[in-house]
């Protein structure tokens, strides 16, 4: 029994803080892993509540072995066709679970680009990048154009990281706040050694890289890519 309770606490907690069902998210109705998170508030911190799940998998497996051990126990003496009948159910249910866990085949299909990417790519190689559009799809772009890049991640972003990203005056002046003067973003742009912005035709408040002398180079899939000028010691070039 407490195997079967641990089972169904890792269900419901893996159903989050909220009932999703029919692909709507439903607010009203409060799940369990909600109080779950006032009492131990640092679990907002573990991601997915679907991971939770990994406690029903560790019962389920416990229940599992259990049930099997009490049919090989119930039947030792019994036969089926001249064949023991534990085992032989034991090794039938042993086939179903590795015909419900075989890898089947999926589907794949080549990623789209814009081509931009490509042309970026042929660019030199440590020139860094901007990307202002989803990070899912920053990231995408990133494997095709291969320039460092500012944002992004592959876990989890360090405070630093966060807060450059977020709440440094270059950066959002890059973003559309306008918050340093022309001549100081652009030095902090060759400082960092970067070279181009992308930038979504959705984001609000839009850009406007030409306010700072920035040149368009491509416009494609709904984004824009600007080439930032840096500063000489005779001006911008």
């Amino acid at each position: 029994w407490a195997w079967l309770a641990l089972m169904i606490l890792g269900l419901v907690l893996s159903l989050g803080p909220v009932l999703h069902w029919g692909g709507k998210i439903h607010d009203g109705l409060v799940l369990p892993f909600r109080v779950f998170e006032i009492v131990m508030p640092f679990v907002k911190m573990s991601g997915v509540p679907g991971r939770w799940h990994f406690l029903a998998l560790v019962a389920i497996s416990v229940l599992s072995g259990a049930g099997l051990g009490s049919l090989l126990e119930r039947f030792r003496s019994k036969r089926l066709f001249r064949l023991p009948l534990g085992p032989t159910i034991a090794v039938i249910l042993l086939v179903m679970v590795s015909i419900e866990l075989a890898p089947r085949f999926a589907e794949t299909r080549s990623i789209h680009q814009p081509s931009f990417i490509a042309k970026l790519k042929d660019r030199p190689s440590d020139e860094v990048v901007f990307d202002l559009g989803d990070w899912n799809r920053v990231l995408l772009r990133q494997t095709g154009h291969q320039h460092p890049m500012i944002g992004g991640y592959i876990s989890r972003c360090t405070q630093k990281a966060d807060d450059f990203w977020l709440r440094s005056d270059f950066t959002q002046t890059l973003r559309g706040f306008h918050r340093l003067p022309k001549q100081a973003l652009l030095a902090e742009a060759k400082r960092l050694h970067l070279r181009y912005l992308i930038v979504p035709h959705w984001l609000r408040p839009a850009p406007h890289p030409e306010d700072f002398g920035a040149k368009l180079l491509f416009n494609e899939d709904g984004l824009s890519v600007w080439q930032i000028p840096w500063p000489t010691a005779q001006g911008t070039l």
